[in-house]
Order: C-alpha cells, then structure tokens, then sequence
C-alpha cells in the first residue's frame, strides 16, 4: 500500500539572540513509500495550536515543496494529493473497490473499508468526496452516509444494510434507493 509522509510536526525555535528576523522558510520533498516524487501534491502548513491553516503549495515536478516568509513557531505540515488520503497523520492510499460506506463526522469522514476492521478518518467532508466517487459505484442515502452500491446485501423501506450494519435512508435520498431497486430488478 502507497503511503505518502505526511503530519511531520514542524517545529522551529526561535534563537531571537543571534538572528534579528522574524521570518524563516520551511521546504522539503513529497514522496511515497518507494521514494517516487510525488507531483501537484497539496501541502498545507497549519499552526499546531488551532490546526488553522497558514499557507498551501503545490509540489512542483521534482515533489519540491517551500513556504517563504513564515513566522518562527510550531507547525504542522500535511501533504494530500489525488488517490491518497490522510488519516492518523499518515498518508494512506485507499482504494474505491475498497470501500464498504462513508460516514460524515462534520470536518471529517469515516471510511469503512472491506480490507480492514478499523476505519480511516479523513479530515474532509462527504461534500468535498462526493464528486471523486462514481455514481455507478457508489450512493448517497443520507446526509450523513455514502455506501458502496456492491456492499449493499438488503434494503427496507427507510434503511439499507451491508452486512449486519443497518444504515439509514434520509427523505431526501429515498428517490436514489428506488431507482436503484428498479434498476436491479
């Protein structure tokens, strides 16, 4: 599995004696776990206080990466790019196949995944996810829920079920249950 290095805690002391500037750059190298660079890689520096974000880049074609003209204190850097997403502060390359459901959590989503017990939460939203999923593959049946159409073993008339997980279908997506029924019959 693909991992990119990601959640490096960043932390730069500030030696005020000796040098007079306020301002220092922070710069590094986005790559996988088999060292390829890793290209038009998102990188975010947040202040490790709030997790607010400071500046964002994009990794260039050598998977260079550099933030000029940041104040000295203690940051966290996180790297995202397409195919890979965060979780645990680590880069972990999902598959589509994979995934069983998608839970939103507010800021962030809970993938459950066919290959592994533990979920992999995601600083993201079901909002921004979305799009990236096929409609083919996958449906939104709730404002809080995804599911992978594949995973689906029974509907009822106000759930759908993977297993033994009952998951709830919301009013507004009760349209989307019905054309897939009528589809598959």
């Amino acid at each position: 599995m693909k991992k990119i290095l990601i959640g490096l805690v960043v932390m730069i002391s500030a030696f005020r004696g000796i040098a007079q500037s306020s301002q220092i750059s922070i710069s590094g190298l986005v790559t996988d776990n088999k060292k390829n660079r890793v290209e038009s890689a998102t990188v975010s520096l947040l202040n490790a206080k709030d997790s607010s974000v400071i500046k964002l880049v994009i990794s260039d074609k050598a998977g260079k990466y550099s933030f000029e003209g940041i104040a000295y204190g203690e940051y966290f850097i996180t790297i995202s790019s397409v195919n890979f997403n965060s979780a645990d502060y680590s880069q972990v390359k999902i598959r589509f196949d994979d995934i069983t459901w998608i839970e939103g959590l507010r800021d962030y989503i809970k993938i459950n995944l066919k290959s592994t017990k533990r979920p992999s939460v995601v600083r993201s939203s079901l909002k921004t996810i979305e799009p990236e999923l096929s409609s083919n593959k996958f449906l939104r049946i709730h404002k809080f829920f995804i599911v992978s159409i594949a995973e689906i073993t029974a509907i009822r008339k106000n759930s759908v079920f993977i297993k033994d997980m009952e998951l709830p279908v919301g009013e507004t997506f009760k349209e989307g249950i019905e054309k897939l029924i009528n589809k598959k019959i």
